[in-house]
């Protein structure tokens, strides 16, 4: 609601987080080589900043559980929105409107309150079909995505690449 009535502070946001201001991490670039060695089911990620994408995970192997900067519509009537041109508006830091009906654009990231994409719901039980769960970097607080780990199947193990232990990781035989 708040983003119908002042779009602009999102904007004054997305200037500074828009893909191409940063640079993806060797951790990025193991999750792009487990792909490239036929090792990744599916990528499940809360980041919004494609940083997956750029070190070369293709985005059929990505879920983006809270949305990201790879695509953008129009808030009114979903009509896709040019990717070059929405790239100006966020360096030029304008509002970008909608072709079809000129209601507002947005990229297609879940704000507070909005609804996870399909996708997340579409691909959850993928986690059980994973001979390993790799959890990176995450506080895991956030449901429905912190219950991913525990869809993994017993016996299957988990790896926990954090800073403090989350997510009852750690509970189960064989998680590392």
């Amino acid at each position: 609601d708040y983003f119908r009535e002042k779009p602009e502070p999102f904007y004054t946001l997305a200037h500074e987080l828009y893909p191409g201001k940063f640079r993806p991490t060797i951790t990025h670039s193991f999750i792009s080589l487990l792909h490239k060695k036929g090792l990744l089911l599916k990528l499940f990620t809360q980041n919004i900043d494609c940083l997956e994408r750029e070190a070369g995970v293709p985005g059929d192997k990505i879920v983006e559980a809270h949305g990201s900067f790879a695509r953008q519509s129009c808030i009114d009537c979903k009509a896709p929105y040019p990717q070059e041109e929405i790239k100006e508006h966020i360096a030029a830091k304008t509002i970008p409107r909608c072709h079809e009906c000129t209601g507002l654009v947005k990229p297609e990231i879940v704000f507070f309150g909005e609804a996870l994409p399909r996708a997340f719901f579409d691909n959850r039980d993928l986690a059980e079909e994973g001979d390993l769960c790799i959890v990176m970097g995450t506080s895991l607080s956030v449901q429905p995505f912190a219950s991913l780990p525990q869809l993994a199947q017993q016996g299957k193990p988990r790896i926990l690449i954090n800073q403090e232990v989350v997510g009852g990781l750690g509970s189960r035989p064989d998680d590392v």
